[in-house]
């Protein structure tokens, strides 16, 4: 009886390795998906490099919109920065998404929005952060496939920061997750090569 009573307790350690180990950066997804669940905005927010996250939503947010696109080139080819530096200006970027978070998590609306929400860029649903599928870039960088309840997909960018793991953006493309996690720039796009007229 002690033996069989033994083997269980070494099955289900090892089962609870199973679950614990591998990459701690999954603990972020957890952690956010428990604060989701709570309505506890502020583990939800510490989860977070916000100052991050709102830089890279501002690359985003050029990227999407072909005329902050160009302005952002036509500013940096001027030298006087790109939308980052111009918008950083203008919109407290960092403090507006600290005020959504605080209110929307703490009132449990924004797991809701992005339940229902029909474009990717809201994976902010517990269960879908608790399925990300964790690929390792390096020791301090990691990027997370969500897969909201409406099938769509939104990349996280995370980053070790000391001891502990950071959000620090998030894209509908790998590539730029990546870049994001990396602290890197966001890939260039590849300039379209212009078709030579047939001569005749």
């Amino acid at each position: 009886m002690a033996s069989k009573s033994l083997m269980v307790l070494v099955l289900l350690i090892g089962l609870c390795g199973c679950e614990f180990g591998g990459n701690p950066a999954g603990t972020v997804l957890k952690q956010a998906a428990l604060a989701l669940e709570k309505n506890d905005a502020s583990a939800f927010v510490a989860q977070f490099d916000l100052k991050a996250c709102a830089a890279n939503e501002i690359k985003n947010i050029t990227e999407a919109n072909e005329a902050l696109s160009t302005l952002d080139q036509l500013g940096k080819s001027l030298g006087l920065g790109g939308m980052e530096d111009l918008l950083g200006n203008v919109f407290d970027v960092e403090r507006k998404l600290r005020q959504d978070f605080a209110r929307k998590v703490s009132t449990g609306e924004l797991a809701l929005e992005c339940q229902r929400q029909e474009k990717p860029g809201c994976p902010w649903v517990p269960e879908s952060l608790r399925r990300g599928e964790l690929v390792s870039l390096s020791e301090s960088a990691a990027v997370a496939r969500v897969t909201s309840p409406k099938k769509l997909t939104t990349w996280l960018a995370l980053a070790k920061e000391g001891e502990a793991w950071r959000i620090v953006g998030w894209a509908v493309l790998k590539d730029v997750a990546e870049a994001y996690a990396r602290g890197e720039n966001k890939p260039e796009k590849k300039p379209t090569p212009k078709k030579q007229p047939l001569e005749l």
